[in-house]
């Protein structure tokens, strides 16, 4: 139960070299460009990209978000990936063996102690335990929140060096034009649940692009003060979006190291068809759940 934790290896939605071989290569051309490697790709339903070492073996495991995924274009898309793959080699201690699974065990073990809500306790005994609980709870807290707050100063600094070296690989302009097209959290999930509730065959991908293409530029702008307002904290690991497109564009526009095929493109996207409708009905039925209490 006190063993150091780490994240754990996925279990879900894997992408192997045999049903994905263009997706594979396009990834090991960007971390070639890098001077690194990438062990397995994860596609995920969320409105995100990551990149961690998973298990005991420290695998390098790429994450895609489909949905980001399906909303770039395919210069962007690279840019992306340039970024993501970055981590792997810009020295980001909260992702490294020691501080990364100091991290990790401290939030398992938060959940861990921290008691299951909307129990009532019957005797002395469980209300007893239950504020045992919360109170070791409550320490693993602090002494998580302390390891971000040393640590959080260095993961933003990752996170602008991972942003040139994607600039480098994918292109200037293609990461600024990724990084405003990721503040659209908040469109993304009120477009999931306008299809969740849409008893029509509604496209999220579709309807996700058509939305984001009619954003307004002061709309855009509203967006990103928002985000500036939420992740201007202490513990914050991501610098503002704002913040990081001001540094991309003092960067030389140069010549990517990487550029998209677009035969390749079309290649991924055709390895990648069969996980939009899955996506799709997996996140139409969390929200269903959420409604609904479940």
């Amino acid at each position: 139960m006190v063993r150091p934790r780490w994240h754990p290896e996925p279990e879900n939605n894997l992408l192997s070299r045999q049903a994905c071989p263009e997706l594979y290569a396009l990834v090991d051309q960007v971390a070639g460009a890098l001077g690194t490697k990438v062990d397995q790709i994860v596609v995920s339903e969320l409105f995100t990209a990551g990149f961690a070492e998973t298990g005991w073996k420290r695998k390098r495991t790429l994450t895609l978000g489909l949905p980001l995924w399906e909303i770039l274009d395919d210069q962007e898309r690279v840019a992306v990936l340039g970024h993501e793959i970055a981590h792997a080699v810009n020295g980001d201690t909260a992702r490294g063996l020691f501080v990364g699974t100091a991290i990790q065990s401290l939030d398992s073990w938060f959940y861990m102690l921290l008691p299951p809500p909307n129990i009532i306790d019957e005797n002395i005994i469980e209300i007893l335990v239950r504020n045992l609980g919360k109170m070791a709870a409550g320490a693993v807290w602090l002494a998580l929140r302390g390891m971000y707050i040393v640590a959080y100063r260095d993961s933003q600094r990752a996170e602008y060096l991972a942003d040139r070296l994607g600039a480098t690989v994918g292109g200037r302009d293609a990461l600024i034009a990724a990084l405003r097209k990721s503040v659209f959290d908040r469109t993304f999930w009120l477009t999931v649940q306008r299809c969740a509730m849409n008893i029509q065959n509604v496209d999220l991908y579709h309807d996700l692009r058509d939305r984001i293409a009619r954003t307004p530029a002061s709309e855009l702008m509203r967006l990103h003060r928002l985000e500036q307002r939420d992740l201007t904290t202490l513990d914050t690991t991501h610098p503002p979006t704002i913040f990081r497109i001001r540094l991309i564009e003092a960067m030389p526009e140069r010549v990517p190291c990487v550029t998209a095929d677009p035969v390749r493109m079309r290649a991924i996207d055709a390895e990648l068809a069969g996980f939009r409708k899955k996506m799709q009905t997996l996140l139409s039925d969390h929200y269903r759940a959420s409604v609904m209490g479940v």
